[in-house]
């Protein structure tokens, strides 16, 4: 079994990036351009962003995730069976089922907010369980 997977099997609670999108824009991402193109065109930006996630606490690093993930009520990430994968929560713009059209730009703030701390509360008190 990998490391990450053991790490949720054994309980241990992980943290996520978030806001990427958001931040790549205080970076100078230009409106309506695709943060994928920072992958190729100047990746050392994505490195950037990533590691003062990394510096900031967070075990798992995502970029270019728009709404990719879906979540419970309790913002539990799903898998592929829709069962929550005990352990893993996500909030803000790489949650899915938020955004209809385009680019999520500043919804994802109100999405990080909201969910971040409905996964705050739902992973303390599966720490103290």
């Amino acid at each position: 079994m990998n490391k990450f997977l053991e790490r949720l099997n054994a309980g241990e609670i992980l943290v996520a990036d978030g806001a990427t999108g958001s931040n790549l824009q205080k970076m100078g991402l230009k409106p309506g351009r695709p943060p994928e193109d920072l992958i190729i065109d100047n990746p050392d930006i994505i490195l950037k962003l990533a590691s003062s996630f990394v510096e900031a606490g967070s075990d798992i690093i995502l970029t270019c995730t728009f709404g990719g993930v879906r979540i419970t009520t309790d913002a539990e990430v799903l898998n592929t069976d829709y069962q929550p994968i005990r352990g893993l929560y996500a909030a803000g713009e790489l949650v899915g089922g938020l955004f209809y059209f385009n680019y999520p730009g500043g919804s994802g703030l109100t999405s990080g907010a909201v969910f971040g701390r409905i996964a705050g509360t739902a992973a303390a008190r599966a720490g103290r369980n």
